[in-house]
């Protein structure tokens, strides 16, 4: 059997996508479940650039396949998102070699992909049950607040929290929160208000019933200017800050920053025109 067949059979036995590409980008080989995952034909994409074909968000600025044929070594598993011919974003990890001729020049490079659209789906549900269903079973007072949080995390509202009971939030206890930067996002946040409600035994919480390092790693604003902004403003500020901060991380990158925050592109992009954010 010629050898050109037997390469082509065993590369759509693979269950991950893969394809070859020359010192030029051109697609050489494009194997059945590369198809299945980018949704075109391997005839429609061999001669094509390959950033043509996956529209990646790593194309332009930070190609791996690039890297591997400039430094010579093996790229694993790296996580990025392309585009299907459906204009469908679809996580996957690439891993990258080069490819060499029998004398060992580099004539190219190969690409493995693997579609992690299901285990993002499962990762993203597994969160969202642990990250409210824990606590629930710890605390039922808590359980309507954390019931309505992902409506709340949609919402430009300033939210005042009040329990069945009356207990209420000092005032000094939101601008706390509000000026904190809250780098274990929503979940340091409900850590924070199970602690207080436990603590609590009164009708308010106040700065007192929050946890001792919570207090000594952040002050609360004393009386003076800040007491003529609104909370909604103070709201937007933090708002503003973990959005440019992770816009800084993902090097500008919209859909890399909203998969980061946990929001579509779209609501990121409303958000950084909202809040007059500059972008990278």
């Amino acid at each position: 059997m010629d050898q050109s067949i037997t390469t082509k059979i065993i590369l759509d036995s693979i269950a991950d996508g893969v394809f070859t590409v020359d010192r030029d980008w051109n697609i050489t080989s494009f194997n059945r479940a590369a198809e299945r995952i980018a949704g075109i034909a391997a005839k429609k994409a061999v001669g094509q650039k390959c950033f043509d074909v996956f529209h990646a968000n790593v194309c332009q600025a930070a190609c791996v396949l690039k890297d591997t044929l400039k430094t010579g070594k093996e790229i694993i598993d790296r996580p990025v998102n392309i585009l299907n011919h459906d204009g469908k974003v679809i996580p996957v990890s690439i891993s990258t070699a080069v490819l060499k001729d029998e004398r060992g020049n580099i004539i190219g490079g190969v690409e493995t992909f693997r579609d992690l659209s299901a285990l993002e789906a499962l990762k993203k549900e597994i969160s969202r049950q642990y990250s409210v269903e824990d606590i629930i079973s710890k605390n039922f007072e808590i359980q309507s607040i954390f019931d309505i949080l992902p409506d709340i995390a949609e919402s430009e509202s300033t939210v005042l929290i009040h329990g069945e009971s009356g207990t209420g939030i000092s005032d000094d206890v939101i601008r706390l929160f509000m000026t904190y930067d809250f780098p274990g996002n929503i979940r340091e946040l409900e850590n924070l208000l199970e602690h207080a409600f436990v603590m609590c035994r009164r009708g308010e919480i106040t700065v007192e019933h929050l946890p001792g390092e919570f207090r000594e790693t952040v002050t609360a604003p004393k009386d003076g200017d800040d007491n003529n902004i609104s909370l909604q403003d103070r709201f937007k500020r933090s708002e503003a800050v973990i959005i440019k901060e992770a816009l800084k991380r993902n090097r500008g990158l919209r859909r890399q920053t909203a998969r980061e925050l946990g929001i579509d592109p779209s609501t990121l992009w409303r958000k950084i025109k909202r809040l007059d954010i500059k972008e990278l």
